[in-house]
């Protein structure tokens, strides 16, 4: 039986597209571990079987210099 990780990803993407970075909640001020967000996002995608996107590791000028 395979889980959806669907829902899960697109809030972390939501918070981490969003920029927030602190907020207050029931009036006690809460930061985002926005390092720990991008290790769990990438655990869900690959838990997912989403493929992870390679770095670029170089590039083609093909222009005439």
């Amino acid at each position: 039986m395979a889980v959806d990780y669907s829902t899960e990803i697109a809030e972390i993407e939501d918070i981490l597209n969003s920029g927030i970075t602190e907020t207050m909640e029931d009036g006690q001020m809460v930061r985002l571990d926005l390092q720990h967000l991008r290790r769990r996002l990438s655990e869900l995608k690959r838990l997912s079987g989403q493929k992870k996107k390679r770095p670029r590791i170089g590039s083609i000028n093909l222009g005439s210099e």
